[in-house]
């Protein structure tokens, strides 16, 4: 797949999201089935990305529901403390306060929406696998959340950029999430799958559990 062609599914991908998060509490949904397309690009795979889009946005949109609610209110108070460190008013400690919430937040949710989009899962350990994931793969996940915070400091400069960032500014921050999770999944994957064979060979009788979508 050329990059050219890749680049215009991303914006086919973009006007999608933003179609579909018009009613608000569908941003988690929207979210979760662009980060299933951009995983799929990033395969190299063959489809129709509007199907691939809604097969997903259908699949999640109860758990992507629901996580958004949570993570809403959390992504209000990471403008807040963004206000607050960027500001002159705070003292020191308050925005070395502010400073840990963000990236907390950040390590803790940048794989959030990644991992909904390629496994089966409660919610609960999403959220514990979004975190422990940012954890043991910081180097990733910190260059991750710094290309993402570049990009929304970028879109939200001023009125004209956010309104002109509409139309591809989406689908950049949900390819960067996925471009540093793919290889996390495929490493995942790959030890998931030996570990199988091995409990074959043991008992072939024995069925595993799928949790990849």
């Amino acid at each position: 797949m050329s990059s050219f062609v890749k680049g215009f599914k991303l914006l086919v991908v973009n006007a999608l999201w933003v179609i579909c998060s018009l009613p608000i509490f569908t941003i988690g949904a929207s979210s979760c089935a662009a980060c299933y397309v951009c995983l799929k690009l990033l395969n190299e795979e063959d489809g129709n990305v509007v199907s691939w889009f809604f097969k997903s946005f259908k699949e999640n949109f109860k758990q992507g529901t629901i996580i958004w609610l949570f993570i809403a209110p959390a992504f209000y108070a990471v403008t807040l403390c963004w206000g607050l460190l960027t500001g002159d008013d705070a003292e020191f400690f308050g925005k070395m306060g502010c400073l840990a919430f963000i990236l907390v937040f950040a390590v803790s949710m940048i794989f959030i929406f990644p991992l909904m989009a390629h496994y089966h899962n409660t919610i609960k350990v999403f959220v514990r696998n979004s975190f422990l994931l940012g954890l043991q793969y910081l180097t990733k996940t910190l260059i991750a959340v710094i290309l993402a915070a570049l990009v929304f400091i970028l879109w939200s400069l001023t009125p004209k950029t956010m309104i002109a960032g509409i139309f591809f500014m989406p689908g950049l921050l949900f390819f960067i999430m996925s471009f540093y999770a793919n290889p996390i999944f495929q490493q995942l994957d790959n030890k998931k799958k030996v570990v199988v064979e091995d409990a074959c060979e043991e008992d072939d009788g024995d069925e595993s559990e799928e949790v990849e979508k």
